[in-house]
């Protein structure tokens, strides 16, 4: 009869254990059931339709940059240039917001594929990166943010007063309200 109570008890307590999502070791000790990538601090997610400010302008002209450049097609082209005119721009400023958004591109797209060349080349089988290969990657995503930087600046020189206004201004109210960036804890 003993022997039947301690099953039974085992049983309700492994049984609590899993309903509070934990369990126990050897020792009776709880601890909670966390796979090894959760425990690690988890990225903060900054939703820019709460809080467009803390998306900073280096990522907001690097997406707009984006979404303008490299378009092959002409059909694409003439879909860019819509979406350009959308935000207000005629004329020149159209014309001058695309070759801004080219040079972005053809700039970035080196320290890209450098950034694709060091991973496969120290990450073929995914294992980890080392630290060196890590600082690299970080030296790379620095001058991507001068990159933006300089050719967002560089965008009142080439755009009308009106133009740079209403691209400064689709940048804060359209661009950052609908992007969501997740930032790595120092140190990851």
């Amino acid at each position: 009869m003993k022997r039947l109570t301690l099953s039974l008890l085992v049983m309700v307590i492994v049984a609590i254990a899993l309903v509070a999502g934990t369990s126990m070791n050897i020792t009776g000790t709880s601890k909670n059931r966390v796979n090894a990538a959760a425990r690690k601090q988890p990225a903060d997610t900054i939703d820019g339709a709460k809080n467009p400010e803390k998306i900073p302008d280096h990522v907001a002209y690097s997406l707009l940059f984006d979404l303008i450049a490299g378009r092959p097609t002409e059909a694409e082209k003439n879909r860019i240039r819509s979406y350009i005119r959308q935000m207000g721009l005629e004329g020149a400023d159209v014309d001058a917001l695309i070759a801004a958004a080219e040079e972005y591109y053809n700039r970035e797209s080196v320290l890209g594929q450098q950034a694709d060349e060091i991973k496969a080349r120290t990450h073929p089988n995914h294992s980890p990166l080392a630290s060196q290969e890590k600082q690299e990657l970080k030296r790379l995503q620095k001058r991507q943010e001068g990159i933006a930087n300089e050719i967002a600046a560089s965008l009142q020189y080439r755009l009308s007063a009106d133009g740079l206004a209403k691209v400064r201004q689709h940048i804060k109210e359209r661009v950052k309200r609908k992007t969501r960036m997740t930032v790595e804890p120092e140190g990851s």
